[in-house]
């Protein structure tokens, strides 16, 4: 057990609002409220609370005797009062105690009539240590000798921890996902041909995959009958979704060959690769109100066997209607197991550092007055799955560049918002002009040790403003806020229990997206806007951190009639690779267009490439082989010179 400090929302004090941006806070709160409400009935319920607790709105503002730090890192002037949490991952006696678990969920949410609260997830990653890095290797040819071709990896988000994408390449070869098919594409020549084709059957959906010594493993999700697996199971749900990860021989494209699969229940999530150990996520979907004797329909497996309940972990409170299944396997052995764990959540996202995983999900339904987020830790080596510790934080972590893991101690960046009670309250004053106080989010950082423990924090950061992105680097952290104009702060970590804000950058607009890009710089990617916080444009900056506690926006590059980038939901999409001087993403404004930049200290950010696609392709991919940059659009792949930027070869698949 530990003691957290509730963290310090004081009043933002500032100069008197304007009717606009009274309205626009009334509008941005009432359309946060909705967003949590599934159905009419949730809906006019709270409605109903609201005016029933509306005498108790005094009470519930002198309640919140919170504290914490402020952004120089000072004792706040507040004393606070002590929040616990259980620190002790705790798993299943036996499946009955799940069920149980489940049941008082399942009464607790039809009393409420929210169904959703139990649902709900944190939206993001989608799925780095202290810097990011692609995951390139060197080519290895069919007769075993090693290629001199060097080839871009996959932008990934840890250190040496390796993940699967919809495009890989070997330096030789292309492996696209395409539809129900895997195409091999030979680049071994200017000219592309096709080498190989790998079919899914019916009913089976491709996600992703991975390709390393002449193995090729394919992710994909196969809809199938359920098995009578337990004693008495004679109906339930009769289908179930399943994920999948089958290993190929690709050293003869042309004849891909099996070699053994790994099936375990639920819905593909993700996957990482270390050391040799592939360590493969789904969210497996409890059937609602399922009956006890039906163990699959509320139990999830793996290799047919339903995983045991010595090996699935509780949450801390009774929340939680899907499992975040994880199985591990190597290469070498693509059909046996090493371990498996179920998570129970309320659908949590995953952080995976160089030595633990990390499961972090929101609390929504709550009793406390502002936003949290619980985290689980699981160790992982060489295959093996042991559940550490866990611990609640408060506020909400927009992605998993928001959590790093270095030198023994979790960094976590948080957004502490207000929780639906205070707007509950107000409801009926969403569209009044009448003056109110506003209770408001503000950001935090916290350091967690090797126990959970929370050594260092700061807090009552940016009031009225979200984090928008993050990177951390060793021992400084780099994380951007965001409402009208941009601060980019910069903090020192050196001290993990006293860390402190170093700088705060404040220029137009935001970063989405931050990069290292060589020493002492920071490539941020976002949109442009203007003094009033109105967008203009998408946004390249870089910035000069090589005095963390001086940094500037040393250049810039805003597209305009470009209001969006991909790389902001989904940082597997960026090119960017310092080392040959390659920033490619792609974005959209009428049109979708992919784009290509490089920068130089003298002459900033020069467009190599902008290549104009005639639809959306949401699964568009640029890389490169030697001197060839690949733009892979579903199953057309087309090819231009990395000296020239001229038009080489295409193909249509």
């Amino acid at each position: 057990m530990y003691q957290q400090d509730r963290p310090n929302h004081s009043k933002h004090t500032t100069e008197p609002l304007s009717p606009g941006e009274r309205r626009r806070r009334k509008i941005a709160r009432f359309v946060k409220y909705i967003a949590l409400m599934t159905g009419v009935t949730a809906l006019i319920g709270a409605a109903v609370y609201g005016v029933w607790s509306w005498s108790g709105e005094e009470d519930y503002r002198n309640s919140l005797n919170i504290t914490g730090t402020d952004e120089g890192g000072q004792e706040g002037t507040a004393k606070l009062t002590e929040q616990t949490a259980e620190q002790e991952l705790q798993t299943a006696g036996s499946y009955g105690e799940i069920y149980e678990y489940l049941e008082a969920l399942w009464e607790e949410s039809s009393n409420s009539n929210v169904k959703s609260y139990a649902t709900q997830e944190v939206a993001a990653d989608a799925a780095v240590s202290s810097e990011s890095t692609v995951d390139a290797d060197m080519a290895t040819s069919s007769s075993g000798s090693v290629s001199q071709k060097m080839y871009s990896g996959t932008n990934v988000r840890t250190e040496e921890v390796g993940e699967a994408d919809i495009v890989k390449t070997d330096g030789n070869y292309l492996y696209i996902s395409d539809g129900d098919r895997i195409r091999i594409v030979d680049i071994r020549d200017p000219q592309m041909k096709e080498a190989g084709c790998i079919m899914l059957e019916s009913g089976e959906e491709l996600r992703e995959l991975y390709v390393k010594d002449q193995k090729m493993v394919v992710f994909y999700n196969r809809m199938e009958q359920k098995e009578k697996q337990t004693e008495g199971y004679d109906g339930g749900n009769d289908y179930q979704e399943l994920t999948v990860a089958k290993t190929f021989d690709v050293s003869n494209p042309e004849k891909p060959e099996s070699l053994g699969e790994i099936i375990q229940s639920g819905v593909y999530d993700s996957v990482r690769l270390s050391d040799g150990y592939f360590y493969l996520f789904s969210n497996y979907y409890v059937s609602w109100n399922a009956e006890k004797r039906y163990r699959n329909d509320y139990i999830p497996s793996v290799q047919g066997e339903l995983v045991k309940s010595d090996s699935i972990y509780l949450p801390q409170e009774v929340r939680g209607s899907r499992f975040k299944v994880v199985t591990s396997f190597s290469m070498e052995e693509p059909s046996q197991t090493i371990d498996s764990k179920a998570i129970l959540s309320s659908g949590g996202n995953c952080y995976v550092g160089s030595e633990h995983i990390y499961i972090y999900e929101r609390l929504w339904n709550t009793d406390e007055n502002y936003s949290q987020t619980s985290i689980r830790k699981i160790r992982y080596e060489n295959g093996t799955l042991k559940g550490v510790a866990q611990t609640k934080i408060w506020g909400t972590i927009k992605d998993s560049f928001c959590i790093d893991e270095y030198a023994g101690n979790l960094r976590v960046v948080t957004t502490v918002d207000p929780v639906m009670q205070t707007d509950h309250r107000n409801m009926f004053q969403f569209w009044s002009d009448a003056e109110e106080e506003v209770e408001v989010s503000t950001n935090a950082l916290y350091i967690l040790d090797e126990k959970f423990e929370v050594v260092g924090k700061i807090e009552k950061l940016a009031p009225d403003e979200n984090v928008y992105s993050a990177r951390f680097m060793g021992d400084i952290g780099y994380f951007v806020t965001y409402e009208q104009v941009d601060p980019l702060f910069s903090v020192d970590l050196s001290n993990p229990r006293k860390p402190r804000i170093l700088g705060k950058l404040k220029i137009p607009g935001f970063s989405e997206y931050l990069h290292p890009y060589g020493k002492g710089r920071l490539l941020g990617i976002g949109m442009n806007a203007d003094m009033e916080g109105n967008t203009n444009g998408v946004k390249l900056s870089m910035f000069d951190i090589s005095d963390p506690t001086d940094v500037s926006e040393i250049e810039k590059e805003v597209l305009k009639a470009i209001y969006s980038t991909e790389i902001a939901y989904d940082y597997k999409m960026a090119l960017i690779d310092p080392e040959r001087n390659l920033i490619g993403f792609s974005a959209y404004g009428d049109r979708m267009h992919y784009y290509l930049y490089q920068y130089e200290p003298d002459t900033g950010f020069t467009c190599l490439l902008e290549k104009e696609l005639s639809n959306y392709v949401y699964n568009l991919r640029g890389l490169y082989a030697e001197d060839t940059l690949y733009l892979v659009e579903g199953n057309a792949v087309e090819s231009f010179s990395l000296q020239t930027f001229e038009k080489i070869d295409d193909i249509v698949l």
